[in-house]
């Protein structure tokens, strides 16, 4: 649902709200694209444009109740590491995640379907299934990436931010005060990927001793967001579970169980990020049943939530801290398929719901795979993430970073996407437009086309409503893919993956399971050392 410019400090969160909190969040990405010359010469090369796009959205909480004011404790590091109640939330979560494979495709369970929540419950339902008010504010011709061009950015964005005139006073002996009237800022959370994060930081490290507080950029908050998260976590699980390529030839391995089923699409999440998903899911649903089928070959369970939790003990290893002793790799590697799987689905599952709870919780055991496949910045960004939410932000701040991270287009429960990924889509539209430019790509245009995306978008809206054209739901349909799941759960059977024996393949010599390659021990030593040395 898209605003005018005007309406971003005017409207309510929601219009059938009596609320008058009018919050919002800014979003913003770089827009990069090559413009081709129909014939190059010397002159006539190529241009590459790199500008910056970006978008305000209205809280859909309001948060007019809660305290503005910082804590003042010091920072507690093991608030940003994983306990004992987000072990038992993911394990939660796993349940009703199996609960929803199992029904699917064991038909002892199939009559159970009805009983297995297709929506796990969060604390603000009623508030994440409204549409998000979003509000596009178009380009700015400036490249983030060179701290002089973002630094103008980020004066562009500051101009967005509310303040308010109140009366200060500064004491220059004990017999004189002098009263002044000073400007504040109401904070403004500033969203991107981490690379944005990180030069909006850079920026406002640049102008840390400007004589204004709006010229140190005091009134926006950079925060990362998850859809990059997520793409990160696919790409740390991809280069764990699918490489090297020599394990095709192993049975029960993901590459050989692409190979089987003859999936076609690109895997690997740098080229098709929807491919990997798409058969990462297939191979989880297949990894569960196998599993399943193997608990029930020994023991008998009429409760489709009670065989879940079964699964969880034996085959999902959430804690960090548990020792694995298992000889059998080829057992192991199908463990790690599990937990990871779960853990990609989950983080996935809370983004839709909208739910900020568990999104923050899923980020700490992000921080465990970041950490354990190189993702050096991410993990970097997880670590100030978390501790902007546990140690530095007021109430308000808090509710707001947790409860604004996504964004609801057409309403209705489940159909929450990142606030990032939102941001791409624009971009894609964006760069639909300028294509339609023709000679006529220059800045000026691009920036109007850029303004115009929300209106053109709500103009469309009404002609369909006036031709009585059906909506959009907004969804992404699947095919069905229980043909590929059996032929990969018969494989998984066949060689018993989720037996143990003592089976030690050699290319299976660098497999290890990404959660518990850090003890939590380990990784707040790591933590506490990035503070000292980047005082994050």
């Amino acid at each position: 649902m898209f605003a005018t410019e005007n309406e971003i400090c005017e409207q309510p969160v929601n219009e059938q709200d009596d609320s008058n909190w009018t919050g919002f969040k800014v979003v913003g990405d770089n827009l990069d694209k090559n413009i081709h010359p129909s014939f190059s010469r010397i002159n006539k090369t190529t241009i590459s444009l790199h500008y910056f796009h970006y978008y305000a959205v209205l809280d859909r909480l309001d948060l007019s109740t809660y305290s503005d004011v910082p804590p003042t404790n010091p920072i507690d590091v093991t608030k940003l590491l994983v306990n004992i109640e987000d072990i038992a939330q993911l394990n939660s979560d796993a349940v009703v995640l199996i609960s929803r494979i199992l029904v699917r495709h064991l038909e002892q369970f199939a009559s159970q379907a009805k009983n297995v929540s297709s929506h796990i419950k969060c604390k603000y339902d009623k508030e994440m299934s409204r549409p998000s008010k979003v509000v596009t504010l178009g380009v700015i011709c400036k490249n983030e990436n060179k701290v002089d061009e973002m630094c103008s950015i980020m004066d562009q964005v500051h101009d967005l931010v509310p303040s308010k005139k109140v009366d200060s006073q500064l004491v220059l002996s004990p017999d004189k005060v002098e009263m002044f009237e000073a400007e504040t800022f109401h904070q403004v959370l500033r969203g991107g990927d981490q690379l944005t994060a990180a030069c909006c930081r850079g920026s406002a490290a640049a102008r840390c001793d400007h004589d204004t507080r709006k010229g140190r950029l005091h009134g926006i908050v950079p925060v990362s967001e998850d859809w990059h998260a997520k793409y990160r976590l696919c790409k740390a699980i991809h280069q764990k579970l699918f490489i090297p390529s020599c394990l095709t030839s192993e049975k029960g391995s993901l590459p050989q169980l692409k190979v089987l089923i003859n999936f076609a699409a690109k895997v690997d999440p740098d080229k098709n990020m929807k491919g990997f998903e798409d058969f990462i899911l297939i191979a989880l649903h297949a990894h569960v049943t196998a599993a399943a089928k193997q608990i029930l070959s020994t023991t008998q369970f009429d409760n489709v939530e009670d065989i879940a939790k079964e699964l969880i003990v034996q085959f999902v290893v959430f804690n960090p801290d548990t020792e694995l002793k298992v000889k059998d790799k080829v057992h192991l590697y199908a463990v790690q398929v599990l937990t990871l799987g779960l853990l990609w689905n989950g983080f996935y599952d809370s983004i839709k719901e909208g739910d900020g709870d568990r999104i923050l919780i899923y980020y700490k055991f992000l921080l465990h795979v970041f950490k354990a496949g190189g993702c050096f910045n991410y993990c970097k960004e997880t670590i100030i993430l978390l501790t902007q939410y546990h140690c530095l932000f007021s109430d308000c701040q808090k509710a707001q970073l947790k409860w604004s991270r996504c964004i609801n287009t057409k309403g209705h429960k489940g159909n929450n996407i990142p606030c990032d990924l939102h941001l791409e889509h624009l971009n894609r539209c964006l760069k639909g437009m300028i294509r339609g430019l023709h000679s006529n790509i220059l800045p000026n245009a691009i920036t109007r086309a850029a303004r115009s995306v929300g209106m053109v978008h709500h103009v469309c809206n009404i002609l369909r409503d006036e031709m009585h054209i059906s909506k959009e739901s907004g969804r992404h349909t699947r095919p069905l893919f229980n043909k590929e799941c059996a032929k990969m759960i018969k494989e998984l059977e066949e060689h018993k993956v989720f037996e143990e024996h003592e089976r030690q393949p050699a290319v299976y010599k660098q497999v290890m399971n990404m959660m518990q390659q850090y003890s939590t021990k380990d990784l707040k030593t790591w933590i506490l050392q990035k503070f000292s040395t980047y005082q994050m």
